[in-house]
């Protein structure tokens, strides 16, 4: 029993040495809107050497390969445009989102069912874009799962950074 937990206290160390946390986040204070910005990035995050998320992955846009993204920022949308190795044709997807002081906001899910006292599920898929001070597009993941069946409640949620520099 005694070597089962010591290996479980190993294992989660060893979990969490190599988690796809970024090292260094970007501090929100250090950002600043993609106002009418328009430029390409590298499809891959700089962590990719430990988590191969990617740019189009995080959109909800699978099986494509890419070399680069550009993305077009207005005030009420963000335009992503690439063009896809394999097949070689040219795409182009719109997201329609909201401006921010610090950021552009875009909801993937942003759903509530229920009637709150007795049944509630919240479930909320938020992403914000914003450029670092090294003109890398930061791209800011947070989700919220939560429920509540009269007065139990209970849920998860997490935030994830992604920087993906500027393409040359």
């Amino acid at each position: 029993m005694m070597k089962l937990v010591q290996t479980c206290i190993i294992a989660l160390t060893l979990a969490s040495m190599y988690s796809c946390a970024p090292l260094n986040p970007v501090a929100r204070k250090d950002l600043s809107a993609p106002i009418n910005n328009k430029a390409c990035y590298r499809p891959y995050s700089e962590l990719s050497q430990k988590c191969p998320d990617d740019f189009l992955h995080i959109l909800k846009i699978d099986s494509v390969h890419v070399d680069s993204v550009c993305v077009v920022f207005s005030q009420s949308e963000m335009i992503v445009s690439y063009r896809d190795i394999n097949t070689n044709q040219f795409r182009t997807q719109t997201y329609k989102g909201k401006m921010r002081k610090k950021d552009f906001q875009v909801f993937f899910r942003r759903d509530h069912t229920g009637i709150p006292p007795f049944f509630w599920v919240r479930e909320v898929d938020r992403y914000r874009f914003s450029i670092s001070p090294d003109k890398s597009l930061v791209v800011t993941e947070m989700h919220d799962h939560t429920a509540m069946i009269l007065l139990m409640a209970g849920g998860s949620g997490y935030r994830n950074q992604n920087i993906f520099s500027a393409f040359p």
